[in-house]
C-alpha cells in the first residue's frame, strides 16, 4: 500500500518540476521579444522568475533529500 505522505511527496516533487519547467519556458519566450529601449521590465521580470526558479530548485533538493533518509531508515527485509 502507498503511504499517503510518499504520495504528497511525489506530488509536490513533480509539481515543482513543472514549475521550474513552465518558468524556464517563459524566461526562454520573453528573450527574444526584450528591444533596446522601455524593455527594463522585461529584465526585471527574468530577474523574477529565475529567483523564483532557484527557489523552487531549493525545495525539490529538499524533498529528495527527504527521500532518500526515509528510505535508508526503513529496515531491509533479510
Amino acid at each position: 500500500m502507498v503511504n499517503e505522505s510518499h504520495y504528497n511527496r511525489e506530488y509536490n516533487r513533480l509539481r515543482l518540476i513543472n514549475i521550474i519547467e513552465v518558468l524556464e519556458d517563459t524566461i526562454e519566450w520573453y528573450k527574444p521579444r526584450i528591444e533596446p529601449h522601455d524593455c527594463g521590465w522585461m529584465y526585471t521580470t527574468i530577474d523574477g522568475l529565475k529567483h523564483r526558479i532557484k527557489e523552487a530548485k531549493k525545495e525539490l533538493k529538499s524533498i529528495d533529500k527527504q527521500e532518500k533518509t526515509i528510505k535508508h531508515s526503513i529496515p531491509q527485509k533479510s
